[in-house]
């Protein structure tokens, strides 16, 4: 199952949010945490709803800003000139 969620770097840290899963969002010190904070962040979100959760369970990463100003967290810019990322279990 892939999950595609918007990174953006916030201040001195990045910012992760899942568009399709409402209030999923999460932070890290560097990409590769927050890209894993996420991760991790989406396996609960679902595991909540009382749905299985498939062991292939990867997050595709886009960088950018775009949607994050919806979220509830400072807007900022992009990272890094990569435009995607992937972090699978």
């Amino acid at each position: 199952m892939r999950i595609k969620v918007k990174l953006a770097c916030v201040q001195d840290s990045f910012r992760v949010l899942c568009p399709s899963l409402p209030g999923c969002s999460a932070r890290g010190g560097s990409r590769e945490r927050a890209l894993e904070a996420i991760r991790n962040a989406v396996f609960g979100y679902l595991s909540s709803l009382d749905r299985p959760v498939p062991n292939n369970l990867s997050v595709i990463a886009t960088v950018g800003p775009a949607d994050i100003s919806r979220a509830p967290m400072t807007p900022g810019t992009s990272c890094e000139p990569t435009t995607r990322d992937s972090v699978g279990r």
